[in-house]
């Protein structure tokens, strides 16, 4: 047995290590070739970001739905597939300048309806193929996996760019689909819960999904207000690190590797953030939830001050962001798998990322329209806007909760 624990575990580990590797330096390049093509017209910017996250609108509940249902490693394996298709596709595009606004919206959408069946189903591995008594040191694990391929990421994109230019980090991206999808067959077979595999069908499923969110209202409201508070906050952040945090970089006059340079250090402090959630035992609430969601506002209106005031002073700054930013994702994830039925996992986490990733999407059209205003103006609106949401949810929020 423990063979088989270390074996599932090297598998999903080396996956995550090298997907998210790509992932993070894929976030970097890909906000620069957007940059590059369409100027500094941020509202066809934030339609891009609109287009790239819509399908978790209609893919998210999916995900969920194959996770609590079929083999989860064949499910990871073909999303990982998908992904590298649309990678692949992005790359040769871009080098030889075929690349404009429909054909990057196209590409960018194949890779989100792949992120968006992979991420229920790895993030439901964990409780079907290890013991109870070990999910917390795995879970610990991967998060600190997962933050130091967020430094590794940036970095290595910034030295592709410097060496190779962008297409080398496209090249890379692609390539970790492959080593991830190799990982992943080491994995043992992970199976649904239930022994019935019921017809496919997208009406029904969006019906289960709308019946576990009037379940989780009524009789589950500490989920409940978790997913739906972090899906409001998300809102406002998603559009501010993924591409306005570079543009405006690049705004007041600094270089494509001055914002892998902030990416890395935004990274860093998730590490150490991952490393003091640990080591004083953060009380797990929703309350609690939405009050480092208010820091997190916070610090990014700080953030947009001091890249306003020096480029050079701003990477502090990012440190300490990041740094919270480790305790709203670790807060959100233990919560969920905290507080959800062992058959009902998948479909929680398949209900937060359709949220938030939906949020994702509208965030790039709500800055679009604000940035009309000035860059730096709507910068700190936008920021604001997270603290002012979490704020509202957290006095909409019964009194006495006991933390978890």
């Amino acid at each position: 047995m423990k063979a088989k624990i270390n074996k599932n575990y090297l598998a999903l580990s080396s996956s995550l290590a090298i997907s998210k590797t790509g992932d993070y330096a894929h976030e970097v390049v890909f906000a620069l070739i957007v940059i590059e093509l369409l100027r500094e017209n941020y509202l066809l910017i934030g339609v891009v970001y609109f287009f790239r996250f819509v399908p978790f609108i209609f893919f998210g509940p999916i995900g969920g739905w194959l996770a609590d249902r079929y083999p989860l490693k064949n499910t990871m394996i073909y999303s990982e597939l998908l992904r590298l298709v649309a990678s692949v596709s992005l790359l040769f595009l871009y080098e030889y300048n075929a690349l404009n606004l429909v054909s990057m919206i196209a590409c960018t959408l194949v890779i989100t309806v792949g992120r968006s069946i992979f991420q229920p189903s790895f993030q439901s591995c964990v409780p079907k193929l290890f013991r109870e008594s070990s999910l917390i040191r795995i879970n610990s694990s991967f998060q600190m996996i997962d933050q130091i391929a967020s430094i590794a990421g940036p970095l290595l994109c910034s030295l592709l760019i410097v060496s190779v230019g962008k297409q080398g980090v496209l090249i890379f991206d692609s390539l970790t689909y492959v080593v991830s999808m190799a990982a992943l067959l080491m994995l043992t077979q992970a199976k649904a819960e239930g022994s019935l595999r019921p017809a496919f069908s997208v009406a029904s499923i969006f019906k289960e999904t709308w019946a576990n969110v009037q379940f989780l209202r009524w009789h589950s409201r500490d989920l409940f207000a978790s997913i739906i508070g972090s899906a409001l906050c998300i809102l406002f952040t998603a559009s501010l690190l993924r591409y306005v945090l570079p543009a405006f970089v690049i705004f007041k006059g600094g270089t494509e590797v001055e914002v892998s340079y902030i990416f890395a250090a935004l990274a860093s402090g998730t590490v150490v953030g991952s490393l003091l959630y640990a080591r004083f035992s953060v009380i797990r609430s929703p309350s609690a939830l939405m009050k480092w969601w208010m820091a997190y506002g916070a610090v990014f209106i700080l953030l947009a001050c001091t890249i306003n005031l020096s480029i050079s002073l701003s990477y502090g700054i990012s440190f300490v962001l990041g740094s919270c930013g480790a305790f709203v994702d670790i807060s959100i994830v233990s919560l969920i798998q905290a507080l959800s039925g062992k058959q009902d996992i998948g479909k929680n986490f398949g209900l937060f990322s359709t949220l938030a990733n939906t949020g994702e999407a509208a965030s790039g059209l709500i800055y679009g329209f604000f940035a009309l205003g000035g860059v730096f103006a709507s910068f700190i609106m936008m920021a604001s806007l997270i603290s002012l949401s979490a704020m509202l949810m957290l006095r909409n929020m019964g009194r006495g909760e006991s933390p978890k």
